[in-house]
């Protein structure tokens, strides 16, 4: 990190993707969990311009998730963890909502597997390929 006093922040990475996903996906409305001490989360549901939309686990404790609804009709999207902290994909289920994760102490920014790869160079064999059982969806 620059300033007076530079030091070599080992989340730098991580901070550089949180940025660009909110500069690329943190448009349109806003749903907060905060159903618990230690973990918060959010979505933003993207807009006209934007339509992609993000969310976001904070973890001030030990690794959590938040179940969170995404918007109807994203049923079996695949999303990925795009601040580096999680390498499992998540999908989407049939009531538009699933479990995003992050680590303690950290923060993960969940977006779109095919953003993902166009905004962050991210690669499916970069990505630890465990899919957690998820509800079937008709596409």
């Amino acid at each position: 990190m620059g300033g007076p006093s530079p030091v070599d922040a080992a989340s730098g990475p991580a901070i550089g993707n949180i940025a660009r996903a909110r500069k690329l996906f943190a448009y349109g409305d806003q749903d907060e969990y905060w159903d618990h001490p230690s973990t918060i989360g959010w979505v933003k549901r993207g807009e006209e311009t934007h339509p992609v939309g993000c969310a976001v686990v904070l973890c001030a404790g030990n690794e959590g998730f938040k179940h969170m609804f995404v918007r109807d009709g994203k049923c079996g999207e695949e999303w990925v963890d795009v601040a580096g902290g999680r390498k499992e994909i998540v999908t989407i289920g049939e009531d538009g909502f699933a479990d995003f994760w992050a680590n303690g102490g950290s923060v993960s920014v969940w977006v779109r597997k095919s953003e993902a790869a166009e905004g962050y160079g991210w690669v499916a064999e970069k990505l630890k390929e465990c899919h957690a059982e998820e509800e079937s969806c008709e596409r």
